[in-house]
This record gives C-alpha cells, structure tokens and sequence, in this order.
C-alpha cells in the first residue's frame, strides 16, 4: 500500500511545482496539500475501502481548485496574452499550463476508482454524473451512462438520467427515446419511466409548436387521417430492408452486451403501437423537416399529441389507478 501511495504522490509533483511558480500557493500551503493528500491516498488504498473516503478525497480537490482558481483570477493569471503585460517589459505569460486541468483530471481519476470498486451504489452514480455536467464533460457523460445502464439495467432512474440528459443537453430527442423505450423493455413496471417518457414527449411536442408559432404563426393544426397515415407508416416500414438500428446514432452509446440481452426480450406492447413506431422514423422525427413550412400528415399527428396518447393507452394497460390523471387529452 505505501509503494501505492508514494507512487501517486511522486506523480503529483510536476503539477506541485506549477502551483508554486505561479504564485498560486505558498510553499507552506504546497506542505501542506502534499500532507492532506498523503492522508487521504492511504484512506482510499486500504484493503477494505470505504465509499465516505472516496468522498472525502473527491470533496477535498474540489474545493482544492475552487480556491485554485479564485486565487489565478486575483493574481489575473486569466487574462489573455493581450490583456497581460509584454514579457519583455519584464511580465512573464504563464499561459495555459499542468496545473489548470490536473485537479479536475484527479477528481475524475478519484470517481472511477470509486465507481470500481463501488459499482452498485446509485448514489455514487447520480453524484458523478452531476459533476462531470458542472464541467461540460460531454464526452464523459456519455460514456458514463452507457456504463452505468450497463452495470443497473434494472434500475428506471438510469436510463431517465440519461434519457434527460441526451433532451436537455444534447437536443437529441431521438436518443432520448431510444433509452426511454430500452427502459421500458427492462422494466415495464415501472411507473416512473412510463410517467417521464409522456413528460419527454410533452415537452418535445410543445417544443416544436413554439417555434413554428415563432417562425409561421402557426395555431392548431389539422390532423384528419392522421390515424390511417399512422398505420400506413407502419406497413411501409416492415416492408423496409437493412434497416439501420436507432442506437447507432445515440449519443449515449449502449454496450453491445446490453443490447444482446434486450434481443431475448418480448417485444413490449409499445413498441407494437403504430404511433410509437411511427416517432422512431428518422423522417417524421428529423427536426429539421418539422420546421419546414409544409408537414406530412404523420408529422402532423405527432403534433397533435399521437405519441403521448399511444404512452397513455399502453400505460393504464398496466397501471391504471396510478395512471388516472387529467392530462388535457383522452387515451382514444
């Protein structure tokens, strides 16, 4: 355990160094840092580790690098080259440098250590989540959700994390509905993933309404047929050969192991609803053509609320008492 621990001291030095050139830190404070680390580095590497002091390291470098950069934009060591003085009236540009990015590298360093060893807490899972979207770790995040749907297939509160966050963050509806009904697939009794995939439909129909209120005026659209549409959708698209699976667009990529396991599922009765096929097709869901002037009739039925409709009739299937809820519109 000590080589372990001088190991990843003696790694920390470089960035040590930087702290102390640029003026960041004392030489007392660097003692000091080197000492908190020191004692959080055997914490984490016993032989039975304890999730509270992952946490406590983690919290540590956190707030470690808040005060990191409050004191870069005191000393204005954030200006830019040409708000800084001429290096050769005797001002030396420090620029981008180890010690900008190392603390936030650490935290993460410290989280996947933590997720490891401690894959099954949730918690741990929802807690590292939210800070790589502090950081704008995008790339990370996706990654992330993959393993961790992965890892708590079973577990609604994953997949509507992610499926959250691909709507919100990324504007990509289509991966969000892909994880929602992957969801469903897993777990069809849960109520909490059939309540958020309406709310997610919802609001993506409300959505595009506003802005082609903003761009067209637009009011209450007619939706005559639409049904008959719906279900002529349907029959064209199993007529339809090499189908490209919806999953390889996700921005939250799931393991092929995953999808191996939801091949052995049943089909659920959702993904059998023509209304709910329909919204998978990249044409009626392209963003880009619902905000063109003139829509086919399946996008206009999207509009008109098909697709939460379809959610509503397949959910009080199953859960009707909880799902006796006004929501301006019927279930036929």
């Amino acid at each position: 355990m000590a080589e372990q621990v001088r190991f990843h001291l003696e790694k920390m030095l470089p960035e040590l160094e930087d702290l102390e050139q640029k003026g960041v830190f004392t030489k007392l404070e660097i003692r000091d840092i080197v000492k908190r680390r020191t004692d959080h580095e055997y914490a984490i590497h016993r032989r039975i580790g304890r999730r509270a002091d992952f946490l406590k390291y983690i919290e540590y470098e956190i707030n470690l690098d808040r005060l990191r950069k409050k004191r870069k934009l005191r000393l204005g060591l954030d200006m830019s080259q040409e708000e800084q003085s001429n290096p050769l009236e005797g001002s030396k540009l420090l620029g981008f440098t180890l010690s900008d990015y190392s603390l936030t590298r650490r935290v993460n360093a410290l989280y996947q250590k933590a997720l490891k060893k401690f894959a099954g807490d949730v918690e741990l899972w929802v807690l590292y989540f939210d800070w790589a979207k502090s950081m704008g770790s995008s790339a990370v995040l996706g990654r992330s959700f993959a393993r961790a749907i992965q890892l708590h297939p079973t577990n609604p509160s994953m997949y509507i994390l992610a499926a959250q966050y691909e709507f919100q963050d990324n504007n990509n509806m289509t991966s969000a509905r892909v994880l929602m009904q992957r969801g469903l697939r897993f777990n069809k009794e849960a109520k909490s993933l059939w309540h958020e995939y309406l709310k997610l439909e919802l609001l993506w129909t409300e959505k595009i309404k506003e802005r082609r209120r903003i761009l067209f005026g637009e009011g209450k659209l007619n939706v005559e047929d639409a049904a008959a549409a719906i279900a002529e959708s349907k029959k064209r698209k199993l007529e339809e050969e090499d189908k490209e699976s919806n999953e390889e667009d996700t921005g939250v990529h799931l393991d092929e192991e995953v999808g191996k396991d939801a091949e052995t599922l049943p089909e659920s009765t959702l993904e059998i609803d023509p209304a709910i096929d329909v919204s998978n097709d990249s044409i009626a869901q392209d963003p880009a053509l619902t905000m063109g002037k003139e829509l086919s009739v399946i996008q206009k039925a999207m509009l008109e609320l098909s697709i939460p409709k379809a959610i509503y009739r397949n959910a009080i299937k199953g859960f009707y008492p909880f799902f006796q809820i006004t929501f301006g519109f019927c279930s036929s």
